[in-house]
Order: C-alpha cells, then sequence, then structure tokens
C-alpha cells in the first residue's frame, strides 16, 4: 500500500516516533529493546532505487521496512492539483478523480 501510494498519489507525509538509536545510523532500523523514545517527526516519503526513504532535515533517510513497521505512526497520502501537468494527469497518466479513486482502492 505505500509503495502504490507513493506512486498513485503526490507521495506520503508521515508522522513517527524516533529512538535514540538512529542518530548514528546511515540506514534507521527498528528500534532495540529498551531504547528511549527521543520525540515524534513528521516527514515525506519516497522511493530511490526499490529503497524506502524518508526525507528529514533537508536530507534522505534510508529507513528499513521494520523501523516503518514499529515506528509509523500514521501516513497520509498526497492528492495535489499542483502535481499534475500542464493537460491534467499525474507522472503516470491519472486526472485528480482518478488518482482519488486509486488511493481509496489500496487503502480501504
Amino acid at each position: 500500500m505505500v509503495r502504490a501510494a507513493c506512486l498513485v498519489g503526490s507521495g506520503l507525509y508521515i508522522g513517527a516516533t524516533l529512538h535514540d538509536s538512529i542518530w548514528d545510523c546511515v540506514v534507521w532500523d527498528a528500534p532495540v529493546p529498551g531504547d528511549t523514545v527521543a520525540g515524534g517527526h513528521a516527514m515525506n516519503v519516497g522511493f530511490v532505487g526499490g529503497q524506502l526513504a524518508v526525507i528529514t532535515w533537508a536530507r534522505r533517510q534510508p529507513v528499513t521496512w521494520d523501523w516503518w513497521d514499529h515506528e509509523v505512526d500514521e501516513a497520509y497520502c498526497l492528492i495535489s492539483e499542483d502535481s499534475l501537468d500542464a493537460s491534467g494527469q499525474s507522472v503516470v497518466g491519472l486526472d485528480l478523480d482518478a488518482m482519488l479513486e486509486e488511493v481509496i482502492k489500496v487503502t480501504a
């Protein structure tokens, strides 16, 4: 659903918990048991070379699906006319109504 929503919509916006163990990691992974919560954070989501990544603090941060499963509290698919080209089509050839229909399919 995450990949489909990123492709069909204009991206995903998530809220996640961040634990102290991630700060020095190249790839964020699930927290270790007993790790201290640093706080919550809102980020954009995308895929780079097939790898899940978040955009945070002006940089791309690779994350694992285990991180996603443990840390993401909420996710919103972004649908906007701003992502349509001059002919009213998204990058995958959908108009705004079709984008909404497809997102409903993958989230229902």
